[in-house]
């Protein structure tokens, strides 16, 4: 809903709003909903949970609920600019907006007591140090993602996936065990 509401505000679909505020001025060439021919060689098949094909699923209208396409070079430069890495050339201006987007918007409730929701981030505490972890994911027919990252100690999980299999427990998982590593 939040992307619908977003591109009837600035009177533009949800594609060029997105690269022409966030993905191109980060730099992110490989992030778009339309694959170009040469983007389209590189996307592996997608399968379901027994290993049968499955294609992505389109969902016209409501392009902001999981219609990005990626990779993990892009994805790599989105988290670091979440964690506050500023390259040349990105505005300040971006740089505030990320940044707010890691303010909690609602609490979980009587399930989730300890989850916190910011702008499209989840923010829960992980391990023994309960350690902050950002976190998103996404699936789509064939594929599953997870995007996150513990600012107290600035390492970050990608994993894309070409099955319909949730990659969040074994993603979270890495994410802690790097984390109990990590000494300030």
């Amino acid at each position: 809903m939040l992307g619908l509401a977003l591109t009837h505000t600035a009177g533009v679909d949800y594609e060029p709003l997105v690269r022409d505020r966030i993905t191109r001025p980060l730099g992110m060439t490989d992030t778009v909903i339309t694959l170009n021919d040469e983007q389209q060689t590189r996307l592996t098949q997608g399968t379901r949970r027994r290993g049968k094909p499955a294609a992505p699923w389109t969902i016209p209208g409501l392009a902001g609920a999981g219609a990005l396409r990626s990779t993990v070079s892009d994805l790599v430069t989105f988290v670091r600019a979440q964690m506050g890495y500023r390259s040349p050339g990105v505005a300040a201006a971006l740089a505030e907006a990320i940044a707010s987007t890691h303010q909690v918007r609602a609490r979980g409730g009587r399930l989730t007591p300890a989850l916190r929701v910011g702008l499209g981030w989840m923010m829960i505490p992980i391990g023994r140090d309960k350690l902050e972890m950002l976190w998103h994911n996404g699936g789509t027919g064939g594929y599953r993602s997870f995007v996150g990252w513990t600012p107290a100690t600035n390492m970050a999980v990608i994993v894309l996936s070409g099955n319909a299999r949730s990659v969040d427990h074994v993603s979270a998982g890495v994410l802690q065990i790097a984390g109990s590593w990590h000494k300030p």
